[in-house]
């Protein structure tokens, strides 16, 4: 994986030779296979993804109007495939058709469509048929739309690739080299291959399926830049729950809670199950409903910081989630409870420090143990279940109408 590639090297075949170059001055490089610069891709994506909208607003209307599966007599389904896939590459106006006539296929495709559907269409004391016109009303602008991003898709691809120049409003500054052999990919992630610096900096390339390919054109500069921001930002959410666990571990002691329910203390001394549920495991639910989302959040962060690769965005959302367990459940659960409670004295005689947390460290063990336990015999048995992946699957079954919705409903958590 090559980033940082200069203009003058922004093609494949220029890329190529100065690795070829390369090989004749070193032994240690082999044969160069191929070539493959990252194109700049940003717009097609947004129009792919917008004509992927519009394929499933089209599936989820054919759907409801002929359920799933169809149970009418006759049905052609490869017919009214061909009826509306029927259209021109014609990109000036979504409304507008040239070479090919689309009017009489929407016309025929509409008329199946009403031949078709459901019985509950055709019938006129509920309202079947109106709300049959207002769906192929709505299906037809949708059929238009979906046909002129689609040109635009494969306008922009044969634009894009069949002439592929290597020009910068085209080409990225990251490309992938592949020779002939281990040994020569090896030998050049560990070379310097250009004299100026930051540019051609090589590296193994991650699998294809490991590239997260969002961020796989993002320049170096770039990439310094967000890894700033991104850590700027998880700085600033350490602190943040810093001090909220520390304000919870403030807020749920007994001489605090005190204060708001005066007769607190003396039902607690009573009830040492009442004492146990806000001195230990209130502050533990409440702490860990809190680190629920932090991993969540650290991935959106290692994901916006250009990271390259899937398996490097999960290894900085485990080193991170890590240490935020350490410094959030650790630390603040002990520290503060120690400093809190006899700030007076450590204040006054910072020679105490030492004495005072030997004598209130072993107090806040119940409340580790409360943690364990309900990490133990509650959050990590329901993750080996994977409640929360099979019942949003299962309830998206229940409103799933086209044979897409229903494969994105089984289909595994990525």
């Amino acid at each position: 994986m090559v980033t940082g590639i200069p203009a003058e090297l922004a093609t494949e075949a220029a890329l190529k030779r100065h690795f070829e170059l390369l090989r004749s001055d070193t032994s240690r490089l082999g044969a160069v296979e191929s070539v493959e610069i990252v194109p700049r891709i940003a717009k097609l994506g947004a129009v792919v993804r917008r004509r992927e909208r519009l394929l499933r607003s089209i599936e989820e209307h054919i759907s409801l109007v002929l359920g799933n599966p169809c149970p009418a007599i006759g049905y052609d389904r490869d017919h009214l495939v061909s009826l509306l896939t029927t259209h021109n590459h014609h990109t000036s106006s979504p409304n507008t058709a040239g070479g090919v006539n689309t009017s009489d296929a929407y016309t025929e495709a509409l008329q199946l469509l009403r031949l078709w559907s459901l019985p509950k269409f055709k019938s006129t004391r509920r309202g079947g048929e109106r709300r049959l016109a207002q769906i192929l009303d709505s299906l037809l602008p949708a059929l238009r739309r979906f046909h002129h991003a689609d040109g635009v898709v494969i306008e922009a691809r044969r634009r894009w690739f069949s002439s592929y120049d290597g020009r910068a409003e085209r080409s990225s500054s990251v490309g992938f080299v592949t020779f002939a052999d281990a040994v020569s990919a090896h030998s050049a992630a560990q070379s310097f291959t250009c004299a100026q610096p930051f540019q051609l900096r090589t590296e193994l390339a991650p699998e294809p399926r490991d590239v997260y390919w969002d961020n796989a054109a993002l320049p170096l500069s770039s990439r310094m830049m967000r890894g700033a921001v991104a850590l700027a930002t998880y700085a600033l959410m350490l602190v943040y729950w810093l001090t909220m666990a520390f304000l919870l571990s403030t807020l749920v002691s007994m001489d605090s809670l005190k204060g708001y329910f005066p007769h607190l203390p003396e039902l607690a001394d009573r009830n040492k199950w009442l004492r146990g549920l806000f001195q230990y495991t209130t502050p533990t639910f409440i702490l860990s409903l809190m680190n629920a989302s932090v991993p969540y959040i650290l991935t959106w962060i290692a994901q916006a910081s250009g990271i390259q690769s899937r398996s490097l965005i999960q290894k900085s959302v485990l080193q991170r989630h890590f240490g935020f367990l350490i410094a959030n459940v650790l630390l603040i659960f002990t520290v503060s409870r120690t400093m809190l409670t006899d700030y007076e004295k450590w204040i006054e005689n910072p020679a105490l420090i030492p004495k005072l947390f030997a004598t209130n460290l072993p107090k806040a063990a119940p409340f580790f143990m409360d943690y364990i336990i309900l990490y133990g015999l509650g959050y990590y048995p329901l993750q080996l279940l994977q409640i929360g992946s099979i019942a949003p699957a299962m309830l998206r079954r229940m409103v799933c109408h086209t044979p897409r919705q229903f494969a994105d409903a089984l289909r595994p958590n990525s």
